[in-house]
C-alpha cells in the first residue's frame, strides 16, 4: 500500500474520525486507524465496538491525493496524528510492505511505525433492515445539545445513559434523564417512517454534535436493530443501541402548576452564575416567588451567603418557594435560546418546570432538593 496526500488534508481527516478511537482497551488495535485505499479513493476508519467512524475521500485528478499503491494496513493512530500535526511539509507520503513496518515520510523525514493487520480490525456494523429518515444539522446538533447533558453519567442503569430517540406523529424527540432531571425536544420532522424509538449513548451523540457542521447540510440516519448510522456527506458514524426501556416521558413531566414566572433568561443566568461562588460544593440555592420578584439566595458555612432579587416580566399564581441545584438549573437555562424563560412551579418539593417562552416543545423537569 502507498498513497500521498496533502498534509492538512490527512490531519483533517484522522481528526475527523478519531471520536472512533478506543482510549483504555486491552486491545490495542482498537486503538487504530484502518486505513484502506483503493484506485478511487481513501479511506480511515476508527472503531472501538461502540463508536465508529468512516470517511472516504475520493480521488481526485488534483495534487491532494495521489494512489500509488491500493492495499490496507491499522496503523498507531496518536503516533501517526501527532506526526503528521508536528511535520512541516506540504504533502505526507504513507506506504507499507507488510503490516508490521508503516513508513511515513514527508520532504527529508521519514520514520517507520509498527502496525497491525487490517484483517484483524473489527468490521463496522451491518444495517440491513434499518429504517432512514434525514434532518438537518442544526435541527440534530440542537436537539443532542439540548438534551445530552441531562443523561446519568452512572452506570447502574444503562437506559439513563443514552438519548431516548422517539420518532411518531411526524415528531421527533430526544429525551434524556439521569432520574433527578429531564430535557426532552421535539421538532416536527416529514418522514415516511411511522413510529420508530432507540437508545443512543449520550456520550457518542455528543460526539456526533461536534462532527456536524454548521451549514443546512442534510444528515442521513438509519436505525437498525443493534446499531444506527448518521451521514454528513463522506463521513458516516456508527454507534451502537442501547438495549433495555426508557422511562415514559410524558409521565414525568407534570401537567398542572401553582405558579408561573415569566424572567429574562439572561437575567436568571447571571444570578444563578453569582450564587454557585458562593456554594462551590453544594450548589444549592432557594429560589422564591414573591410580589412579583423573584429571590435567588444561598449560604455557604465556608464561604458567606448571597441575595439577589430578580423582577419578573409576569407572575401567574401564588408565592412557591423551591431549594435546588444550581448547575441543573444553570444547564437547563443554557439550551433556552429566548429572551425569556418561563419557571413553573408544580408544589411544595415538587418538580420545576423550565420552558423558553418560545418553544414549548423544550422542556426541562427538575426535582427539588427536599428539605430536611
Amino acid at each position: 500500500m502507498e498513497f500521498k496526500m496533502n498534509r492538512m488534508l490527512l490531519a483533517s481527516m484522522l481528526h475527523a474520525v478519531s471520536s472512533g478511537l478506543a482510549t483504555r482497551t486491552p486491545h490495542q488495535i482498537l486503538t487504530g486507524v484502518l486505513l484502506q485505499v483503493t484506485e478511487t479513493s481513501v479511506e480511515a476508519t476508527a472503531y472501538n465496538l461502540e463508536t465508529g467512524v468512516r470517511q472516504i475521500l475520493p480521488v481526485e485528478l488534483d495534487e491532494d491525493i495521489m494512489v500509488i499503491t491500493p492495499g490496507s494496513v491499522v496503523a498507531p493512530a496518536k503516533q501517526l496524528m501527532d506526526l503528521i500535526r508536528k511535520l512541516t511539509g506540504t504533502h505526507v507520503t504513507v506506504s507499507c510492505e507488510n503490516a508490521e513496518l508503516i513508513t511515513l515520510s514527508s520532504n527529508q523525514f521519514e520514520c517507520n511505525l509498527h502496525g497491525f493487520d487490517a484483517e484483524a480490525f473489527p468490521q463496522l456494523p451491518n444495517l440491513s433492515g434499518a429504517v432512514q429518515f434525514s434532518l438537518t444539522a442544526p435541527v440534530l446538533k440542537s436537539l443532542i445539545t439540548s438534551t445530552a447533558f441531562a443523561a446519568s453519567k452512572q452506570e447502574a442503569r444503562p437506559v439513563l445513559t443514552g438519548i431516548y430517540i422517539e420518532l411518531a406523529n411526524g415528531l421527533l424527540r430526544f429525551s434524556c434523564t439521569d432520574s433527578l432531571r429531564l430535557a426532552t425536544q421535539a421538532v416536527p420532522l416529514e418522514t415516511d417512517v411511522d413510529t420508530l424509538c432507540a437508545i443512543i449513548p449520550a456520550k457518542s451523540m455528543v460526539e456526533l454534535a461536534h462532527l456536524l457542521p454548521d451549514n443546512d447540510q442534510t444528515i442521513f440516519v438509519t436505525v437498525a436493530n443493534s446499531h444506527c448510522s448518521y451521514t454528513i456527506g463522506n463521513l458516516q458514524f456508527y454507534t451502537r443501541i442501547i438495549e433495555g426501556a426508557f422511562v415514559e416521558v410524558t409521565r414525568l413531566i407534570p401537567s398542572v402548576h401553582m405558579t408561573e414566572v415569566t424572567i429574562r433568561t439572561q437575567s436568571l443566568l447571571h444570578s444563578l452564575d453569582c450564587a454557585t461562588v458562593i456554594a462551590p460544593q453544594s450548589q444549592e440555592i432557594q429560589v422564591l416567588v414573591e410580589k412579583g420578584t423573584v429571590l435567588i439566595s444561598t449560604e455557604s458555612a465556608e464561604y458567606g451567603d448571597s441575595k439577589d432579587v430578580l423582577d419578573a416580566v409576569s407572575v401567574s399564581g401564588g408565592r412557591s418557594a423551591l431549594r435546588l441545584n444550581a448547575k441543573n438549573v444553570l444547564e437547563a437555562l443554557r439550551t433556552c435560546k429566548s429572551e425569556d424563560v418561563v419557571l413553573r412551579f408544580t408544589g411544595k418539593n415538587r418538580p420545576l418546570i423550565v420552558v423558553p417562552n418560545d418553544d414549548t416543545n423544550l422542556v426541562h423537569v427538575i426535582s427539588p432538593i427536599v428539605s430536611r
